[in-house]
């Protein structure tokens, strides 16, 4: 059987549809690969207070900073519930993910009331922090 100029065009058409579909699903499929993997968007995600390290040995349980272990991009803070950790925690972990805040002894503890601040903020946009 041999193909005339006619069909040999459009069999070269379809192929170039197929084509030009299957990059547009495969840059789709990525695309939203990529939103779901950055954001962090993880379950459980934890918390940590640590000291820095280049301040006297008498001053480095007064300087605390707050490390949110994002598997990808770890954020650190200089303040306990502050507004840029609940923007981080807003945007980098889904609802329904589980925070967990792991305190060091001998590391000054956050107060009560920022404590209660951050796990009610945490609650209205649907995360738990266990303490």
């Amino acid at each position: 059987m041999t193909l005339t100029k006619t069909m040999k065009l459009k069999y070269l058409a379809i192929m170039l549809c197929l084509s030009v579909l299957s990059c547009v699903a495969q840059a789709q499929t990525n695309s939203s690969a990529r939103f779901t993997d950055y954001p962090i968007l993880d379950k459980d995600v934890h918390l940590m207070v640590r000291v820095i390290n280049d301040v006297s040995a008498d001053d480095a349980s007064e300087f605390p900073v707050y490390i949110l272990l994002l598997p990808h991009n770890p954020v650190i803070f200089k303040t306990f519930d502050s507004k840029d950790m609940e923007s981080v925690i807003r945007d980098c972990l889904a609802p329904g993910s589980v925070l967990y805040f792991n305190g060091t002894p001998g590391i000054v503890r956050p107060t009560d009331a920022q404590v209660l601040s951050l796990k009610d903020f945490c609650k209205s946009v649907g995360i738990t922090l266990v303490l």
